[in-house]
């Protein structure tokens, strides 16, 4: 079993200081890349990243949308093999996406 207190998420000083970035876009941010791969993607469920976060599904997606705009997240459908909906895969982007310096 991982100990707990050696295992922790960070978040880009950039992406702290933004003021632009909502709290809860950096909540949700974090809660990703606490369970991304190697290959910086990540697969939980709306239900979880919100009890994780102790927001609503509601409150997720709207974080998620916000990261998307930024340029720090995007998403792809994953689909069982019975056809049925499962977790979108999510890749997150660990660098600044944008040219300009990040907002104070």
């Amino acid at each position: 079993m991982e100990d707990q207190f050696q295992a922790f998420t960070m978040m880009p000083n950039w992406m702290m200081r933004d003021t632009t970035i909502s709290g809860h876009a950096k909540l949700v941010y974090m809660s990703l890349n606490s369970r991304t791969s190697r290959n910086n993607n990540s697969w939980p469920s709306h239900a979880l990243m919100a009890k994780e976060c102790g927001v609503g599904v509601t409150t997720i997606k709207t974080a998620l949308n916000e990261l998307k705009a930024l340029g720090l997240v995007t998403w792809a459908k994953r689909i069982r093999d019975d056809g049925g909906a499962t977790s979108n895969m999510y890749y997150i982007r660990t660098t600044l996406p944008q040219t300009e310096e990040p907002n104070p």
